[in-house]
């Protein structure tokens, strides 16, 4: 959107394809982003690896190059992303929400798919608001999809997010321990 330019992207390639005119076409584009938050975390755009160039040459001339389906740009600007750490950790995770859902479960003690259900068992809770900590401020998914695994409405996810932050900073070794990061 024109707030930081990075090695490989083409921001006026991207435009150009929702109007000629930069400012229509960046309103264009925000609402095309915007519509897509609506449809959450989607499994077929998790990925990215090595793909073969498509450059119209030989077989056996094409080289390889970093790619991911969720980025628009070249395989030196994917290379890039994943360089920078915070958005190595946010964007090439690869974990799922029903992931995240079940090693939650598994630290919190809680019977395989029952942290949806509402229960007024404080663990039952805490483990719901780590969840939905850990879903939006380290996996970077919406707090409507987060809300959405477990059954609550966006407000109720914010609330849950603000105590499970508060858990995670008094409790660090939490986050890795759910995660399995080593930091």
């Amino acid at each position: 959107m024109g707030n930081k330019t990075l090695e490989g992207q083409d921001s006026e390639a991207v435009l150009a394809m929702f109007d000629r005119t930069a400012g229509v076409a960046r309103k264009e584009y925000l609402k095309f982003v915007t519509d897509g938050i609506g449809q959450g975390r989607r499994d077929e755009l998790v990925g990215g690896g090595l793909k073969r160039s498509h450059a119209l040459i030989p077989d056996k001339d094409r080289g390889t190059e970093s790619y991911d389906e969720r980025i628009l740009g070249s395989g030196a600007f994917v290379d890039q992303l994943r360089r920078e750490k915070e958005l190595r950790e946010k964007l090439f995770s690869g974990m799922t929400l029903s992931e995240l859902a079940t090693r939650v479960e598994q630290y919190f003690l809680i019977k395989p798919d029952q942290l949806g259900l509402r229960r007024k068992n404080p663990t039952h809770q805490r483990a719901r608001d780590i969840f939905c900590a850990l879903a939006v401020r380290d996996l970077s998914f919406a707090g409507t999809v987060a809300g959405d695994k477990l059954n609550i409405r966006r407000a109720a996810v914010s609330h849950a997010v603000r105590r499970g932050t508060m858990v995670l900073a008094e409790s660090p070794e939490l986050r890795n321990e759910i995660l399995g990061r080593e930091e």
